[in-house]
């Protein structure tokens, strides 16, 4: 058995599988595991759609914009559809790719108070 297997067992639980992930890669764990946010959250969903509106107003693709911000085209995509808890880090990468403020993706403190708080 996997050193870390009640580990997994609870991700499983909080996640379902068939989207992607990296994989994880354990002592004596051998093989990928494929997560996904079980709902997305609107606010998410809100910092993703400004990201894609600037990238295609800049015409740039999303394998276009995720090589220029050293990320994977993949997980880029995750980011604009709401699926992905996207790390500040790279949100600064993608604001510095796209040559825009961080601050240019976040809804303003008026549209996420409409916006609900929690998973749809």
């Amino acid at each position: 058995m996997c050193p870390f297997q009640e580990v997994i067992d609870r991700i499983k639980t909080s996640y379902v599988q068939n989207d992607t992930y990296s994989p994880l890669k354990n002592a004596g764990f051998q093989g990928t595991i494929l997560l996904t946010m079980k709902t997305k959250h609107p606010w998410l969903i809100e910092i993703g759609k400004s990201i894609r509106r600037e990238r295609k107003r800049k015409g740039l693709s999303q394998e276009q914009l995720a090589a220029l911000a050293s990320l994977d085209r993949t997980y880029l995509g995750g980011i604009e559809r709401g699926e992905r808890n996207v790390a500040a880090l790279n949100l600064v990468r993608i604001a510095a790719a796209l040559n825009v403020e961080v601050a240019t993706f976040f809804p303003s403190v008026e549209t996420l108070l409409e916006i609900p708080s929690e998973g749809t």
